[in-house]
């Protein structure tokens, strides 16, 4: 989030300043190294290496809810840990490293089945039929105690 901000905070007020330094060189090169150096901080460190390592802590997470849900096959939920684990470790090393096919993996390959295996989960938690209390309720769509 703190990565996104920058681009409605910081950056149009050095978009200005770069305007108004018109054609003194010191100027613009003062706005260009602090446009770099917000861009490493919050953009490189923050967003693409703390977030996305965070985003991966969080999406085992999922995994973890999805292991106990009822209803959920043991694949679907494996299938989410592998995808989890991978993106949380690929994707930060290969932007932090600089790590080419990592990154590519991570992101291209496991971020984007993570997607799917979300879309995937939410589409058999939506079909499950679940009672009061998780128990599940294979007679009904509808919980007992909604029932008369």
């Amino acid at each position: 989030m703190l990565g996104w901000l920058r681009w409605v905070t910081a950056v149009p007020v050095q978009a200005d300043l770069w305007e108004q330094a018109g054609t003194d060189e010191s100027a613009r090169f003062a706005v260009a190294t602090s446009y770099d150096t917000l861009n490493a901080y919050a953009g490189a460190t923050l967003g693409e290496r703390l977030g996305w390592l965070l985003q991966g802590i969080w999406a085992v997470g999922v995994f973890v809810l999805a292991e106990r849900a009822v209803g959920v096959p043991r694949w679907l939920s494996s299938v989410g840990l592998v995808l989890s684990l991978g993106w949380a470790v690929l994707t930060p090393l290969g932007t932090a490293a600089d790590v080419g096919w990592a990154e590519a993996a991570g992101v291209a390959v496991l971020y984007t089945g993570w997607y799917l295996w979300m879309a995937l989960l939410g589409s058999v938690l939506l079909r499950r039929r679940v009672g009061p209390a998780g128990v599940q309720n294979p007679d009904s769509r509808v919980p007992a105690e909604c029932g008369s």
